[in-house]
């Protein structure tokens, strides 16, 4: 990601659509935007987060089990999130593995 994009903030909420059931974790992408794919919400909120608490990618790929390669397609929105890769995220980041395959769900679905 270059450093002039952003996290879309207005593709995450859509006035009152976060879905009550998912206990607040999910929201609905409006009509007319496109979703994110999951490594853009990984990176702009948990990447930069600990990386002045993990020394460097090592730290990091080694942390959610994966390969140097896995991580850069991961970034590089190659990889798309598996059960495995969720749960992996969750107890790196804290966020539910269920949060984690829905935004790849809304991904997908805004993409065909």
């Amino acid at each position: 990601m270059s450093d002039n994009q952003k996290l879309d903030i207005d593709a995450l909420v859509d006035g009152d659509s976060i879905d009550s059931d998912l206990r607040g974790y999910f929201v609905n992408v409006p009509h007319d935007k496109e979703a994110l794919h999951p490594a853009r919400y990984f990176e702009q909120l948990f990447l930069h987060k600990v990386g002045s608490e993990i020394a460097d990618d090592k730290g990091i790929t080694s942390s959610l089990g994966l390969s140097d390669k896995q991580f850069v397609d991961f970034l590089n929105e190659k990889v798309r999130i598996t059960n495995d890769l969720a749960e992996k995220l969750e107890l790196f980041s804290g966020m539910p593995r269920h949060f984690w395959l829905q935004t790849q769900s809304n991904y997908d679905n805004s993409h065909r």
